[in-house]
């Protein structure tokens, strides 16, 4: 399980049995929050989002090592302005793309209390 959204009012009175469930603070909401259900379908939704954009950006990289790695490869206006943007200043590399969950779909629990 990757994450747990929790809606209740008695989360923390319970902080020391819900601690091994290991629940962001954040996504602990109280049960007379009426927007919290919506709150919740807006982080499931940007986890998606930020998946595909993952896996887009994964794809690209790949394409661009590929690029890289043959040593016929001469046509740099193939390079996309995109694919410079995986050089990190700061170590001198080319990086892979990093995800949250190292690129795979989330399983999330919802608790209602």
């Amino acid at each position: 399980m990757d994450r747990i959204f929790l809606v209740s009012d008695t989360a923390k009175s319970n902080k020391k049995m819900l601690e091994r469930l290991k629940i962001d603070e954040d996504d602990i909401f109280p049960t007379e929050d009426d927007s919290c259900i919506d709150e919740i379908i807006n982080r499931i939704e940007k986890e998606r989002d930020d998946l595909v954009e993952y896996r887009e950006r994964l794809k690209l990289f790949e394409q661009f090592k590929s690029y890289m790695e043959d040593a016929r490869f001469k046509d740099l206006d193939e390079i996309t302005p995109e694919m410079l943007l995986f050089f990190n200043p700061e170590t001198g590399e080319f990086e892979k793309p990093k995800h949250r969950y190292n690129g795979k779909k989330t399983s999330h629990r919802y608790i209602l209390r």
